[in-house]
């Protein structure tokens, strides 16, 4: 009996994804509408708008791309720009053999910057709320207490370091404490002292010791009382 393969169902997009799928179909009807176009099928301005998107992902990633290349975390406009030049190769640009030119001469760059400068600015359409998730709601609580700590303390302590408990947190202690260690109890007696005295559970029986000259009989070493060497 054969059996028939299913397919998986694709998940369902996220609330950001489709926020972020709204922002760039906007643009992109925005861009339309400066060239001249009145209206557009709906397929169409999803299909310029996931071309869109793609192509800001890729960007994103050779320039994230780049500064891992370089030992950094952070992107800068140096990286964003070596990313503009891999994703301009296929097509090329002027300048592009020269290797000692400079980054803000790139001909990539100077193309973006003469585009923009033709043409007159549009805003976006409406205004994008700034969406905090809670995360970034949290990291920003916990800078807030710092900073507050900071500006109490003195701007000499950096603000990652954490601030002490209140002094209501604080419980007060003899200075003698006392622990069980082997079946033996410890009496740690002030630090004013640095003495440590034993107490023992049970008395012990006292050892004496004798004093005794030695002497030498027949080549063998013997000890003698003293009086017995007087007499």
């Amino acid at each position: 009996m054969a059996e028939t393969l299913k397919t998986p169902s694709p998940s369902a997009p996220s609330s950001t994804e489709i926020f972020n799928a709204s922002i760039t179909k906007i643009a992109m009807a925005q861009i339309c509408q400066s060239i001249g176009f009145t209206t557009s099928q709906q397929s169409a301005l999803e299909s310029l708008s996931n071309i869109a998107t793609r192509y800001l992902q890729t960007l994103a990633k050779q320039a994230s791309l780049s500064a891992n290349t370089s030992g950094r975390t952070q992107c800068n406009l140096f990286d964003v720009i070596y990313a503009i030049e891999d994703m301009s190769s296929i097509q090329g640009f002027k300048g592009v053999s020269n290797l000692n030119r400079s980054l803000f001469k790139s001909g990539a760059l100077l193309d973006i910057k003469n585009f923009v400068s033709s043409i007159e600015e549009i805003p976006f359409a409406k205004p994008i709320p700034r969406r905090h998730s809670a995360k970034e709601s949290d990291i920003s609580r916990k800078l807030g207490k710092c900073e507050q700590v900071r500006t109490r303390i003195g701007p000499h302590i950096p603000i990652w370091v954490p601030r002490f408990p209140d002094l209501s947190t604080y419980k007060e202690e003899t200075n003698s404490i006392v622990r069980e260690i082997e079946s033996e109890k410890v009496l740690l007696l002030p630090i004013e002292r640095s003495e440590m005295a034993l107490l023992l559970p049970i008395e012990r029986a006292k050892v004496k010791f004798k004093l005794r000259n030695g002497a030498c009989r027949g080549g063998k070493r013997v000890y003698l009382d003293s009086e017995e060497k007087e007499g």
